[in-house]
């Protein structure tokens, strides 16, 4: 099942799937753009975030091809949903 993606890394809120944290907890714990200057645990968290969607989409890219399969992973990663699969 797929778990980090479109999660914030902090709270697990809905985001967009680019970013790793939520605009709520950009604001409430003054993360910049430049995450270079986050605090060590924040930098942390998004480290520990991005390892956990790579092996996500490494898994969903070894389950079946199914039209199914495909169809779901484009609802999952983009928000978007085929009905052919394609």
């Amino acid at each position: 099942m797929v778990y980090a993606l479109k999660k914030c890394a902090i709270c697990s809120a809905a985001i967009t799937s680019p970013f790793f944290v939520c605009a709520d907890c950009v604001r409430k714990y003054g993360l910049g753009p430049n995450w270079r200057q986050w605090p060590a645990w924040a930098k942390r968290l998004c480290v520990d975030h991005n390892r956990w969607r790579r092996s996500e989409r490494r898994q969903l890219a070894n389950e079946s091809h199914t039209e199914g399969a495909v169809a779901y992973y484009n609802m999952v990663c983009y928000g978007e949903y085929n009905e052919d699969g394609v």
